[in-house]
């Protein structure tokens, strides 16, 4: 089993950016049920995965997993830091993690495909359909996979959507 941190970024402030080098998260002082699971996965040597937070994106954003080096004075030291690649090539790789990347505007809608189609997983979506999301509202597929495509919405980011089934 992994352990799934939600950490505010360098961005949230000085008092956390200390705990940060660069885009890689080095040091963190949680609260002791947090530092009690922390000791659980590194005594199993398991990946920890980083979700930062508060920056301006819509949800958390997955940035990496790591490594628990050591934990010394309610301090977790991290070790062997891994990017995590946040479109999956495969059906199960991370499907379940929608990233929402800020948007400035909206999406171009010109030149797509007719009207809205509304979004079904059963439906069949092309390059430049324009979708209608029951939560989402009106969208833009920018990329066709044989079981998912990829679409702007805007005020939502891109999300990953099953289609074809």
């Amino acid at each position: 089993m992994s352990l799934y941190l939600m950490v505010r970024g360098p961005a949230a402030g000085p008092e956390h950016a200390k705990n940060w080098s660069g885009e890689v998260l080095v040091t963190l002082s949680p609260k002791q049920e947090i530092l009690d699971k922390c000791i659980v996965e590194m005594g199993q040597n398991n990946w920890v995965f980083i979700h930062r937070v508060s920056e301006g994106y819509g949800s958390p954003m997955v940035v990496g997993k790591c490594k628990i080096k050591e934990i010394k004075d309610k301090t977790i030291h991290f070790d062997t830091w891994l990017d995590i690649d946040l479109k999956p090539t495969t059906r199960g790789g991370f499907k379940s993690f929608y990233v929402a990347e800020p948007m400035t505007g909206g999406i171009d809608l010109e030149g797509a495909s007719g009207d809205a189609k509304p979004y079904s997983i059963r439906n069949e979506y092309v390059m430049d359909d324009i979708l209608d999301h029951p939560k989402f509202g009106k969208g833009l597929v920018f990329e066709v996979k044989p079981e998912f495509v990829y679409a702007s919405f805007p005020g939502h980011g891109k999300k990953r959507l099953v289609h074809n089934k």
